[in-house]
């Protein structure tokens, strides 16, 4: 009877740590949600073009999940044009993200952040990451 009891106990041991195991592995394996908006000023595949360019950026900052890319809209874009004189398109980006599980660096620990991307470009061109950081 002991036997039996154990084994039992071993086996949703063991399905409560495939399933968590699963569950985790699914999370940091999700794409992020990104969401054009609306704009005046953008195509819905220009700002797509731009959120890919950030999506980019992403794979250098190591540990960290990306949960969202979100246009920050008109008045936010029209406000970076003057950031740069050899480009006349800007566009902010949001991002949403969690930093990487024991931090490092300037990281804290397993925190959510949010950050503002500017992207800027020549008429038609490709977008160029500018700078990033804290909304």
């Amino acid at each position: 009877m002991k036997k039996k009891t154990v084994v039992i106990a071993c086996a949703l041991a063991l399905a409560a740590f495939a399933a968590l195991a699963g569950a985790v592995f699914a999370f940091y394996h999700l794409p992020p949600k990104t969401d054009p908006g609306y704009s005046k000023i953008y195509t819905a595949d220009e700002i797509l073009s731009a959120e890919e360019a950030v999506k980019e950026k992403f794979k250098d900052l190591n540990g960290c999940k990306l949960f969202a890319l979100t246009y920050a809209g008109d008045e936010a874009s029209l406000s970076e044009y003057d950031y740069s004189e050899d480009y006349d398109q800007a566009i902010v980006i949001n991002s949403v993200f969690l930093s990487p599980l024991f931090g490092g660096g300037a990281w804290n620990a397993h925190e959510i952040y949010t950050w503002h991307f500017l992207l800027m470009r020549s008429q038609g061109g490709e977008w160029e990451l500018l700078t990033y950081g804290y909304a």
